[in-house]
């Protein structure tokens, strides 16, 4: 199969970070759909902005995955 790419985000006004995120998604692939990932790379953005007088810290990322089928279940 040929090379995925999944983007996230989260800020710090959800209280659920970046690496659950991602970790929710591979759990999903493999629990749900049967699908192993292979994660290639992981690029990390963070950006801090002012909205209504408060920071706003946003963090991205953008992962670069290939998918194997998973092993068979009894």
């Amino acid at each position: 199969m040929g090379i995925k790419i999944r983007e996230f985000w989260t800020d710090n006004r959800y209280g659920y970070g970046i690496d659950d995120e991602i970790n929710d998604f591979v759990k999903e692939k493999h629990n749900v759909e049967l699908i192993d990932i292979e994660i290639i790379d992981i690029k990390y953005q963070t950006i801090a902005h002012e909205k209504d007088g408060k920071c706003i810290i946003r963090t991205s990322a953008l992962i670069m995955y290939k998918e194997k089928q998973a092993f068979q279940r009894w």
